[in-house]
């Protein structure tokens, strides 16, 4: 029993869309870093042509992994269920199911085990989707993201179902995005390029991090003078719950098929400035979890706005990201 590294190369997609490395790029970038896993968003970076695929893609695909002496750990998909919206109806439950067929035998002839489900998606998609995935061999795990809770009525209904249908092919995918304290520091100045002032924004971070009540800082904001649109921005982010406690994790283990290790900023010394890296690893170590955790770096977003002049390297901070989890890995692992 253990954890394993893997990397989604949703993580390279500033270099992939400016064409900086291809999807072969992406791979021999994560093979790199040691991680031995592969997660795939084939939609952003197809294999062949999405949806479908050719042998030829399917057999290079294979012979991609085998080259760079990585495996498939999950695959995310993504349901349009608002593709319609304009004729003012949302997908039917038997087309949001037609979707996951076409990604569960994508899924299946790429040789992934697992695919993410957006935790957008009801569980009765999935649940009505369970003989495929058990008929292509494919598990589905639906995200656990910010805002949704793991202590949370739709957590609890979700796991219901999966009780109620005694079936090994429906699980859960934790976002590491679960266990930030605060936001990080470009996402903070991200704010400030937008208008917010400095003042401001800094004095929410620091609110949000030490756990203030809302009324507190906007009572703060109101005394320096603060507009309108800042004190709103301190009554969303304080008034949105986002940190959960690992332990919260354990009564959940046994539906746990894989983690995204979301990340948005890893310091010189390669710690996570914002996310509780050290209790989560700690937690699944001492519960025995065996899986992959892929590096989902995300801190792209945070320099796309204009008037920005920095771009984070993403290459250097999925290293960073991959030498922390290893470390903790390491640290925490039963002797």
């Amino acid at each position: 029993m253990a954890i394993k590294r893997s990397i989604s190369l949703y993580s390279y997609q500033q270099a992939y869309y400016l064409g900086q490395l291809d999807l072969r790029g992406c791979v021999a970038e994560a093979a790199k870093t040691g991680a031995e896993g592969i997660e795939l968003i084939p939609e952003q970076m197809p294999v062949g042509s999405f949806p479908t695929n050719r042998q030829k893609d399917i057999d290079w695909w294979k012979d991609l992994m085998q080259e760079f002496n990585v495996t498939p750990t999950c695959m995310d998909t993504f349901i349009d269920f608002k593709m319609f919206r304009d004729r003012k109806r949302y997908l039917t439950l038997k087309e949001q199911v037609a979707f996951l067929e076409r990604d569960l035998k994508l899924a299946h002839d790429l040789g992934f085990p697992v695919i993410r489900v957006l935790c957008k998606i009801h569980f009765d998609v999935i649940e009505a989707a369970l003989p495929i995935a058990e008929y292509y061999g494919v598990k589905m795990g639906t995200e656990i993201h910010p805002p949704v809770m793991i202590d949370s009525p739709y957590i609890d209904g979700y796991v219901e179902m999966i009780e109620r249908n005694n079936t090994q092919w429906a699980g859960l995918i934790p976002d590491f995005g679960i266990f930030a304290k605060h936001a990080c520091d470009p996402a903070v100045e991200q704010q400030i390029r937008s208008g917010i002032s400095p003042e401001a924004a800094w004095l929410i971070r620091d609110q949000v991090r030490d756990g203030r009540p809302v009324k507190e800082t906007v009572a703060k904001l109101k005394a320096m003078g603060a507009s309108e649109r800042e004190i709103g921005l301190a009554s969303s982010m304080g008034g949105l719950p986002t940190y959960n406690d690992p332990a919260s994790l354990l009564p959940l283990m046994k539906y746990i098929l894989h983690f995204h290790g979301k990340c948005h900023q890893l310091d010189e010394d390669c710690n996570e400035t914002t996310i509780d890296y050290p209790n989560v690893i700690k937690t699944l170590s001492q519960a025995d979890w065996d899986g992959y955790i892929s590096t989902e770096f995300e801190g792209q977003r945070l320099y796309h706005d204009e008037g920005c002049d920095y771009v984070e390297d993403e290459i250097e901070q999925v290293r960073r990201h991959q030498v922390l989890l290893d470390r903790l890995i390491r640290q925490y692992a039963k002797n």
